[in-house]
């Protein structure tokens, strides 16, 4: 679990994608248009990055959930892990998997791989080998070299009938982006 919640916090500032696509509109869009909305949440992810470094946790999450509601999915990302571990905030599994699921369906891959780990492992939500496949495959086909080795060891335990399948799906499913 540590290794987990370190590779969530070390990975954030790698995995800032180059384009923002909000998910939806929020009071900036609304009032400045989509760049307003985008310029916003970077901010507050920045922010978040600050109070995190600076050890306000609280803060993190308060600026954190200003950029993932405006569409950043690594403030998706963050947030989610400072649900999983409960810092700033009371330890929230459901919030944590459903910050996550949003992050990896956004493309992130940091977040691909968290929820991959979680569903292999059954932490905080039911083993579903199928799905963490799902995630653990497209976060190894980013070039993520632990999802990749942890997407062996996950098939490892599957059976012959359940890689195969597994497999299957993997080659089919289109990138999230």
């Amino acid at each position: 679990m540590a290794d987990l919640a370190l590779r969530v916090f070390h990975n954030i500032r790698a995995t800032l994608p180059p384009m923002i696509l909000l998910a939806g509109l929020t009071t900036a869009a609304v009032t400045g248009g989509p760049q307003a909305a985008a310029d916003d949440g970077m901010d507050a992810y920045q922010a978040g990055l600050a109070a995190y470094d600076g050890g306000r946790y609280a803060d993190a999450v308060r600026q954190w959930r200003t950029a993932a509601r405006a569409g950043l999915a690594p403030a998706m990302t963050a947030l989610a892990g400072l649900y999983h571990l409960g810092e700033g905030v009371g330890a929230d599994m459901a919030l944590a998997l459903g910050w996550y699921r949003r992050a990896a369906e956004a493309g992130d891959v940091t977040a691909q791989l968290n929820l991959g780990e979680l569903l292999a492992d059954g932490s905080g939500v039911a083993r579903d080998p199928m799905a963490a496949h799902h995630w653990l495959s497209l976060a190894a086909r980013q070039g993520n070299a632990w999802a990749a080795r942890r997407l062996a060891r996950l098939e490892g335990t599957m059976t012959a009938s359940q890689r195969k399948a597994a497999r299957k799906i993997a080659e089919n499913q289109a990138p999230v982006n």
